[in-house]
């Protein structure tokens, strides 16, 4: 039998990898052995599957059909950044680092249409490599990163959506593992950095942690090889981590908030920082401010009050989350520019609860009277126009 033309293997690749199954898993849900399911992730001897086979595909892995015949983008080589290279969670690395590679996929889509906000993220190494930099440089850049953003020395209101401001786009993901907090990449499609956050079981303080801790990795490594990646793990994480402190928390005016060294004070000034009273202990340290055993004291009082999991106030403060792609595919429908359906079967050919959850959408947002369905096999002009995106940029 024929197979499809335009046939991807790559595309099902990675819909396969996100969706948790192996080869032998989808090869038992199509009734096909394992080894047909290999031929067509590598295309060997120009296989593919035919027509029956393929929409039986799109169906069982809940893709449009346009998604498995979709060229993959070149997002470029740039590494991602993980905390951890243990091969222990290898599937979860895969599984995200693909998903956010989707995230830049909606980010391209949508700027067929709209003008995202421009990149902001100046080069603040003045030449060096992240291997020529110390402590003190890093905390030289986020003073400076702060300043080209004009936010002072007091606390941040918003990482996200600061971020976001300044051009970089933002995904949250439930990743289903506590042993991934977020990762970052450059797509060299529309030279813009991209940040997946993980959102299992997270508090406020927690996420922006860990977005400035992303925001580190694209001041400091954008320049990283994935070799240097690998043999410099542990020094770029630590950097990234010294970032986020300072970037957070500037030695100045924060030293000057912590009156009392103690968890009750520590606890009087959560609000105010928006930064987990575990952090602020590591940042006094960082700054001198304590020393080792007071550091160690501070956190076995912590595991005493059994705050090292769950800190007061973590349920009260509200996550930051992403709005940047949300308002923009908004206002990409709302314009008539297109229709729900039409960005999800043509502009970028993913679920729709794919595309719901990368870009921070209500659950069901794109569900229709005219039902999904896999059946159009073409392409579709869009015809569409650029809309200025200016006018609707989130603004603090």
């Amino acid at each position: 039998m024929r197979g499809m033309p335009n046939w991807q293997p790559a595309r099902l690749k990675q819909v396969r990898l996100v969706r948790g199954l192996s080869q032998a898993a989808l090869a038992a849900k199509m009734d096909r052995s394992p080894a047909s399911v290999s031929k067509w992730e590598k295309e060997i001897d120009g296989q593919s599957p035919d027509e029956s086979t393929f929409l039986r595909l799109a169906d069982v892995l809940k893709v449009r059909t346009t998604f498995l015949t979709r060229p993959t983008i070149d997002h470029g080589e740039s590494p991602f950044f993980f905390r951890e290279l243990s091969s222990n969670w290898r599937s979860v690395a895969d599984r995200e680092q693909i998903r956010l590679r989707w995230t830049q996929d909606i980010g391209v889509a949508v700027q067929e249409f709209v003008d995202l906000p421009p990149v902001q993220v100046a080069n603040f190494l003045d030449g060096r490599t992240f291997l020529e930099i110390d402590g003190n440089d890093v905390e030289d850049i986020a003073t400076k990163v702060r300043q080209s953003w004009e936010f002072g020395e007091g606390p941040i209101a918003d990482v996200i959506l600061a971020m976001e401001n300044a051009g970089i786009v933002v995904a949250f993901d439930v990743v289903g593992s506590t042993k991934m907090d977020g990762l970052c990449n450059w797509s060299a499609s529309d030279q813009r950095p991209y940040v997946l956050i993980a959102e299992d079981k997270y508090s406020a303080c927690r996420s922006r942690m860990d977005a400035a801790h992303e925001l580190g990795h694209i001041f400091l490594h954008a320049g990283v090889s994935a070799e240097d990646q690998k043999k410099h793990h542990k020094l770029i994480e630590e950097q990234a981590w010294r970032f986020a402190s300072a970037f957070l928390m500037p030695a100045r005016t924060f030293s000057a908030d912590v009156h009392s060294i103690s968890l009750n004070g520590f606890l009087a000034i959560k609000e105010r920082w928006k930064v987990a009273i575990s952090a602020m202990i590591m940042r006094c340290a960082q700054l001198d401010i304590i020393d080792k055993e007071q550091k160690s004291r501070l956190f076995k009082n912590m595991n005493i009050r059994q705050w090292r999991k769950h800190e007061p106030l973590d349920d009260e403060l509200g996550i930051e989350r992403p709005r940047m792609l949300k308002r923009a595919i908004e206002l990409i429908i709302s314009s008539g520019t297109r229709s729900k359906r039409d960005f999800i079967d043509f502009d970028v050919g993913l679920a729709p609860e794919d595309v719901e959850q990368l870009a921070n959408l209500p659950s069901g947002y794109f569900e229709e009277s005219d039902t999904f369905r896999n059946l159009s096999l073409k392409s579709q002009d869009s015809g569409a126009e650029i809309i200025s995106f200016a006018d609707r940029r989130i603004r603090k």
